[in-house]
């Protein structure tokens, strides 16, 4: 029996033989008993009182859901009870439905009718006639009509129930290759090797690796690849997805193209790092395979890909001489500078904590303010390297020098230029010809 409304105030209609109760979730509200003795005490009611006159009560009701349960007790041979709920007020049975019987033969009038309180009727025992109930003295034996369900025991009323396992319409993400925006619907299990949960959000940058419960026939996502969230989808209507564990979160797509460190098979001293642009070098290197570049075709690298920030360039200290009073053409020494090719700038100091920058120009310049003919150390500048893509520099020493040069045809000019190194590469000194 349902309220739908806050509380209100409802009518119960109750008579039977020879006694009855009446019980609203569980609480007994209308207890009658024959002979019925009124309290306070009164002159006792005829044994027949319960059961020749239809007793209606108002009571509150909450709103939702009630348990009503109704007993009837007889005493003799004939027996009979019933119960009903109106959308009635006490006043409103009071004032149009206590009608008395007047008259008598052929012009009686025998007040108000069943028909008159049926569109008001909420609840009525005439709609469990024929049924079977359970005896309020032993409970009863309770049982499912579907066998396939259980019987709950402990609600009130008992409760028939049934529990079903099924797997969840997950929920997939489309993500976005930051490298060539490609697209891909995905299953995402942010709980995976029991860590915390993680929250994944639309526009946010991550690397996953394939989940290794996943029955997915998707293809993987690269581990080394970087994917932005770009929608969210709930249900998935995609099929046979494959999941996968949230890794490494990165600010921006800048950030995630892998650095590899490549070591010289025949000498371990000897490194080159780069970082893997998918334009100019396409699919990852396969790790378990060994490698050789154009620069130097005749050595060979196992390569292995190392943690951002990449690795800044390795460089070499170097010192250039020209004759005395020449122009230094510093952009012609900047490939001197560093070990591997590539994409460089360069920012030039004038002193060792790189506090002031060197504002001369490097297409040419000659110091003025030296003597005629002077020969030795002009300047040391402390330059800052930078690879493209790369935020940490590395830091190297260009010093410039000038020489006596003799006239070329009594000897031949020499360029001394002393090389040191930081990182792997030993020191070297190589003489050029220089006619």
């Amino acid at each position: 029996f349902t309220i739908e409304n806050g509380v209100s105030e409802k009518t119960i209609g109750l008579a039977g033989d020879n006694e009855f109760r009446f019980y609203v979730d569980g609480v007994l509200v209308v207890d009658f008993k024959s002979p019925y003795q009124p309290s306070p005490a009164g002159p006792a009611q005829s044994p027949g009182t319960p059961f020749k006159y239809w007793h209606i009560f108002p009571y509150e009701f909450t709103a939702g859901d009630h348990v009503i349960k109704v007993c009837g007790l007889n005493k003799w041979i004939n027996a009979s009870f019933g119960a009903e709920i109106y959308e009635l007020t006490g006043a409103d049975i009071a004032n149009n439905f206590s009608n008395g019987i007047t008259g008598s033969g052929s012009t009686l009038n025998c007040g108000n009718e069943i028909s008159d309180l049926e569109p008001f009727i909420l609840f009525s025992t005439i709609d469990m006639v024929g049924t079977t109930v359970a005896d309020p003295n032993s409970g009863g034996v309770w049982e499912c009509t579907d066998q396939s369900f259980d019987l709950d025991p402990c609600g009130s009323p008992f409760i028939c129930s049934k529990t079903e396992s099924i797997l969840p319409l997950g929920c997939c993400y489309t993500v976005k290759d930051c490298s060539s925006d490609n697209t891909f619907d995905i299953l995402i299990n942010t709980n995976c090797d029991n860590t915390l949960d993680i929250t994944v959000n639309i526009g946010e940058i991550w690397k996953f690796s394939l989940d290794p419960l996943s029955t997915g026939s998707t293809p993987p996502l690269d581990p080394y690849k970087c994917y932005e969230i770009i929608e969210f989808k709930n249900p998935c209507e995609a099929t046979d997805l494959s999941s996968y564990c949230v890794g490494e979160r990165l600010t921006d797509c800048s950030f995630c193209e892998p650095c590899f460190v490549c070591t010289n098979c025949k000498d371990e001293a000897e490194k080159i790092y780069f970082k893997w642009d998918p334009e100019l070098i396409g699919d990852l290197p396969d790790l378990t395979k060994t490698y050789t570049f154009l620069f130097d075709t005749t050595k060979c690298w196992n390569c292995e890909i190392i943690e951002e920030p990449c690795v800044p360039p390795n460089v070499f200290d170097i010192i250039k001489a020209e004759c005395t009073g020449d122009q230094f053409i510093v952009n012609n020494y900047l490939n001197d500078l560093v070990q591997n090719s590539g994409t460089y700038t360069y920012e030039f100091y004038i002193d060792p904590t790189y506090n002031t920058l060197w504002s001369e120009n490097t297409a040419g310049w000659t110091p003025t303010s030296y003597p005629t003919g002077y020969v030795g150390p002009i300047i040391t500048l402390y330059v800052k390297i930078y690879e493209d893509g790369c935020s940490l520099p590395s830091t190297a020493t260009l010093s410039l020098e000038w020489e006596t040069c003799q006239d070329q045809d009594t000897d031949t000019n020499i360029t001394i230029d002393t090389i040191g190194t930081t990182g792997q590469v030993p020191g070297n000194l190589i003489i050029v010809d220089n006619p």
